[in-house]
């Protein structure tokens, strides 16, 4: 994988990547309840690798060298839906689901190591938590990441008329 900057659409590219790769997730989803509830429909697209939210913070004292520090969070849902041959409880779905985002974590973390990620904070994966979402029967656990990368916040007058 190219060295990348991360922004929105590179990140929801880079999760999508890790979903297409891993070989027990079967799709990929992002923010919208509307579409987790779509693919939660199907357990041929479950479990699925969730990319909920990114935050962005600024670092650095000079405008042309400061670090954009990306929180990204991901998670993994799948379902206990009655079409499933086996009538797993959430409690198990959940730490399935906890086990793939580990699955997840160390991706990043091999991407890192081999110079593939940079910026990405081995030491960042943080806000372990369960999603319970039992009206709308689906479960898995989210984790963050954070990745800096450079960022020139230098003030550019040809794009302003002042």
């Amino acid at each position: 994988m190219p060295a990348i900057k991360l922004n929105y659409e590179q990140t929801a590219a880079l999760f999508r990547l890790i979903a297409a790769q891993h070989k027990e997730i079967n799709s990929f989803v992002e923010v919208d309840l509307q579409q987790i509830k779509e693919v939660v429909k199907s357990s041929a697209q479950l479990p699925a690798l969730l990319y909920s939210s990114f935050s962005e913070s600024f670092s650095g004292s000079r405008a042309d060298n400061n670090q954009s520090r990306k929180r990204i969070f991901f998670g993994v849902i799948d379902s206990s839906s009655t079409k499933s041959k086996t009538n797993r409880s959430p409690h198990s779905i959940i730490d399935a689901c906890r086990l793939l985002a580990l699955d997840v974590a160390s991706y990043l973390r091999n991407e890192a190591r081999n110079n593939r990620l940079p910026g990405f904070d081995s030491d960042s994966l943080a806000d372990g938590d369960m999603i319970y979402m039992k009206d709308d029967n689906f479960f898995g656990w989210e984790f963050s990441v954070e990745i800096s990368t450079p960022v020139n916040l230098s003030f550019n007058a040809d794009k302003w008329e002042v």
